[in-house]
């Protein structure tokens, strides 16, 4: 019954958009030039060695590792500011709310960003442990501010329920609220309407959001699972129909199931549950200006709430990769509970994660575990493209003709056994599936460029080849593959100037790829410019060419020259 983030982020950019979190980011303190070492630890260590130590665990994405070092240094350091406030960051990079929510940091010595998330530190922790009282009297008085005021907006009404101020926790939504806080606040209310058993009035709160046009999409999900809840099934699927009505919709068509054979509703979420689920809601919109550590910390406070979200796992997971913590956010969706609906989609971007990493086979395990214990098209295709891309391609090609994938009409699915085709050298089944993938998506750019590619590339359809890798080009002229196909095909026509041009262009965009590093180098020789092909087909062999690629570019530096137009032999 929860809004997701999802949903809620389509919420952010169709009704409020101009209301997300700002994009300004938590600022990390300075390294200190001098930290005062203090006494040695037990352990014959100091302050100064703690936090260092501390410094390099954040620093590799070690949260947990971060935390302990630095707690230690703050233990033994006369409380200096610097280490206070890389305790508090290690200790939100953990996911640790309970030592960051205890991390002391001081008006005008610390930032407003730093100060602002440690108080939703302290709200959260004072929610989970029941103690908030105090805390709700000083938050109503003077409430979470900039940048992270949306957060103390969004989480207001949970700290108030769980104090039992129920006046400040039931009030209506006052005129002047921004978009995002009247829908949301409305939602809010009406779970806690209903939790103080004001069924009237909750049910009034949901009728006056479906009112509004956009909340409405956002409230046919709760509202219906309200009305199941109340036992009024008809009016429960009536309002699932209507939603269904506008449009194909999973939790919807799932609810609707479930009402209909008399399922029982889910049940309604506790006041921890709400509050997570505020700090997800500040994340999905913190995510949508790209905040990325706002919404690391959001998300530490709201799994700390409630550690079963899987979309908050997910996430959580994303955000870390998008700082370039990969190893880290593997461990974050490695956490998503294993009954959770994001469950596979998590091991799927587990899989991935280790692939763009290098490590190719522990992916490809990991894939081929899933796809075994979960069958299913998500599964079945990732393993499919995690084989290709290792090289597996009898595999690959085996995974994309058995019973998830065979009869799939889905360009994707086409392009890739296509794909897998071409590169085991079956060029006639991989040109079938080509041209069924482009008889379901004739404008696809990748399909155009693939096809013809290999049409040109194997000298077997050369003018029909160019036709669809210019249409390709057109659609993404930004696109480095696409212009080196371009300028391959020029090549193969035997317009070698025009090659060189496309290539250095392709190149400039796509620098690491050895294939069109090895493409350049051929043109070069045709036009003569010997030394720079030697240079290019050098620095091919450093960018991790393939073993036929690397052949022919060993080949090529021995003396051996290039193929020329009208050619696919080295």
């Amino acid at each position: 019954m929860r809004l997701s983030y999802l949903a809620f982020s389509a919420l952010i950019l169709v009704a409020a958009p101009q209301s997300v979190v700002a994009q300004e980011t938590p600022e990390t303190p300075d390294v200190p030039v001098v930290v005062d070492p203090g006494p040695p630890d037990l352990d014959g260590g100091t302050s100064y060695g703690l936090f260092l130590a501390g410094r390099a665990a954040m620093s590799r994405g070690d949260g947990e590792a971060a935390t302990a070092f630095l707690a230690g240094a703050l233990a033994e350091s006369d409380d200096d500011r610097l280490v206070r406030e890389r305790t508090f960051s290690a200790a939100i990079l953990a996911g640790d709310v309970r030592t960051a929510s205890s991390v002391r940091l001081v008006e005008g010595e610390s930032t407003a960003s730093l100060i602002q998330a440690g108080r939703l530190t302290r709200i959260a922790q004072a929610i989970i442990d029941d103690q908030s009282r105090d805390l709700n009297r000083e938050i109503q008085a003077n409430p979470v501010q900039s940048p992270h005021q949306l957060a103390g907006r969004l989480i207001n009404r949970w700290l108030a329920a769980s104090a039992g101020d129920w006046n400040t926790a039931l009030a209506p939504t006052t005129s002047d609220a921004d978009a995002l806080t009247r829908i949301l606040g409305g939602y809010y209310r009406a779970l806690l309407l209903e939790r103080r058993r004001q069924f009237d009035a909750a049910d009034a709160q949901y009728q006056a959001l479906l009112l509004d046009g956009s909340a409405a999409s956002m409230t046919r999900l709760p509202y219906g699972e309200f009305l199941e809840r109340r036992g009024r099934r008809a009016e429960a699927i009536a309002l699932y129909d209507a939603g269904l009505a506008r449009g194909a919709d999973s939790a919807l068509s799932a609810a609707r199931q479930r009402a209909t054979s008399r399922g029982r509703a889910p049940a309604l979420i506790t006041i921890d549950e709400g509050a997570a689920l505020a700090f997800g809601h500040a994340a999905a919109a913190a995510a949508i200006s790209e905040a990325h550590e706002f919404v690391i910390t959001y998300l530490g406070m709201s799994l700390a709430l409630d550690a079963d979200n899987g979309e908050s796992w997910l996430m959580l997971g994303d955000a870390l990769k998008e700082i370039g913590m990969s190893g880290t956010a593997r461990e974050a969706w490695a956490q998503t509970p294993v009954g959770a609906p994001e469950y596979v989609e998590a091991q799927i971007r587990i899989a991935s994660s280790l692939d763009e990493d290098g490590f190719g086979d522990e992916a490809v395990r990991i894939a081929r575990t899933m796809a075994d214990g979960r069958p299913g098209v998500a599964s079945a295709y990732v393993l499919a493209a995690l084989l290709s891309s290792n090289g597996h391609y009898d595999a690959a090609i085996e995974v994309l003709n058995g019973p998830a994938l065979a009869d799939l009409q889905d360009w994707v699915v086409l392009f890739q056994r296509g794909a897998a085709l071409e590169r085991r050298g079956d060029y006639a089944a991989a040109e079938s599936a080509f041209q069924q993938a482009l008889a379901l998506s004739p404008d696809q750019p990748e399909i155009l460029n693939h096809l013809g590619y290999m049409w040109v590339d194997q000298n077997m359809r050369v003018e029909e080849g160019l036709a669809l890798i210019e249409r390709a080009v057109a659609a993404e002229p930004d696109n480095g593959n696409y212009q080196d196909s371009l300028g391959w095909a020029r090549y193969r026509h035997g317009q070698f100037d025009e090659a060189v041009v496309i290539l250095e262009r392709a190149v400039g965009m796509e620098p690491g790829s050895a294939t069109i590093n090895d493409h350049l180098g051929d043109a070069y020789w045709q036009v003569g410019r010997a030394r720079e092909a030697s240079f290019q087909w050098y620095r091919a062999l450093t960018l991790d060419p393939n073993d036929a690629e690397r052949a022919a570019l060993e080949a090529k530096l021995a003396g051996q020259a290039p193929s020329g137009a009208g050619s696919s032999q080295p």
